[in-house]
């Protein structure tokens, strides 16, 4: 037996990356934060702030950049280093290059409907 759903419901999707590998995991998400050339609001920097929290860096984070700063232990990430994506791509100058063994990261996440997630987030199945 499935749990019924309403239509409307989102599910927020996320994680701690250091390249821009992870990034582009993102992309059948709606609404990403952080994404270039966008200044989040109040709320999306709310969750950024929840989430670091989940995340165990809540000291260390800036809710403005999405960013974990330099900790005294190794921020635990997505390693999508083997993924390929440009150096030049929009993704990769936002993010930069954080240091995960010196406990820096991004933390990005984005909205994914219910159906979406059955479906496996793969664009085109049903």
């Amino acid at each position: 037996m499935r749990p019924s759903r309403s239509p409307d419901e989102d599910v927020l999707v996320a994680g701690q990356i250091a390249h821009p590998g992870g990034y582009s995991l993102l992309g059948s998400l709606s609404d990403i934060c952080p994404r270039p050339g966008y200044s989040p609001t109040g709320e999306e920097r709310a969750w950024g702030r929840r989430l670091a929290k989940r995340f165990g860096s809540n000291g260390s984070y800036d809710d403005r950049s999405f960013r974990v700063k330099p900790g005294k232990r190794p921020a635990p990430v997505f390693d999508t280093r083997t993924l390929k994506v440009s150096t030049k791509s929009k993704a990769a100058e936002m993010l930069g290059t954080p240091n995960p063994a010196k406990g820096e990261a991004v933390i990005v996440f984005g909205w994914a409907s219910a159906e979406a997630l059955e479906a496996g987030l793969i664009p085109g199945r049903k």
